[in-house]
C-alpha cells in the first residue's frame, strides 16, 4: 500500500507501547540491495512468545487439562489454510456468512494436542457467543469474563483513530 506520512503502522505501535501494551519494536530504515536504493520501510520484530515480548507461558504437549490447558496461545486472522486454522462459528455483523479462520500461531497447528485444539476453538467461540449473545454486558457471563478489558478498549481506540481497516 501507499503510505507517504510513514506512519501507518509507526504511529499506532508507539501509541499502544506508551499506554503500557507490548507494541513490536520497529525502525524505519533505508534499503539498498546491491546497491540500489528501494527506498524507506518499516522493519519490526517479529511477534512471538518470548519474556521481552508477548510474555505467555510455553505450552507443553503434556499440558493437556485445566489449568495448564488454558494458557500460552497466540492465534491470529491471516493467510490460512486447512491444516493451520478453524472456521468461527460467528461470522462478523454486517456481513452474514462471510468465513472467518482463525490461525494457530503458537503453538504452530502440527504441535497442538487434540485437547489444547478443542480448549482454544472453545474458548473463541465462547467469547463470540457471549460478545453477541444479549447478555454481552452481564458483568460474570459476559464479554468480560474471556477478555482484559482495558487493554481490549485501548486496542479499539487505536484502530479506530489510525483508521485501521485490517485492525479487526
Amino acid at each position: 500500500y501507499n503510505d507517504k506520512s510513514f506512519a501507518r503502522n509507526i504511529v499506532p505501535y508507539h501509541l499502544f507501547d506508551t499506554m503500557g501494551h507490548y507494541a513490536t519494536r520497529n525502525r524505519l530504515v533505508d534499503v539498498v540491495v546491491n546497491g540500489a536504493y528501494q527506498g524507506i520501510y518499516l522493519l519490526c520484530e517479529q511477534i512471538k512468545r518470548d519474556n521481552d515480548r508477548i510474555d505467555i507461558a510455553k505450552l507443553e504437549p503434556t499440558e493437556i487439562t485445566l489449568p495448564d490447558v488454558s494458557g500460552g496461545y497466540i492465534v491470529k486472522i491471516d493467510y490460512w489454510d486447512n491444516s493451520n486454522s478453524w472456521l468461527l462459528n460467528n461470522s462478523p455483523i454486517g456481513y452474514p456468512g462471510l468465513d472467518i479462520h482463525m490461525v494457530y500461531y503458537y503453538p504452530k497447528a502440527e504441535d497442538l494436542m487434540p485437547q489444547q485444539i478443542s480448549y482454544i476453538q472453545t474458548y473463541i467461540d465462547d467469547f463470540e457467543t457471549a460478545l453477541y449473545g444479549t447478555s454481552f454486558d452481564d458483568p460474570v457471563n459476559g464479554y468480560r469474563k474471556y477478555i482484559d478489558v482495558p487493554s481490549f478498549i485501548d486496542y479499539f481506540i487505536i484502530n479506530e483513530v489510525m483508521r485501521n481497516v485490517d485492525g479487526y
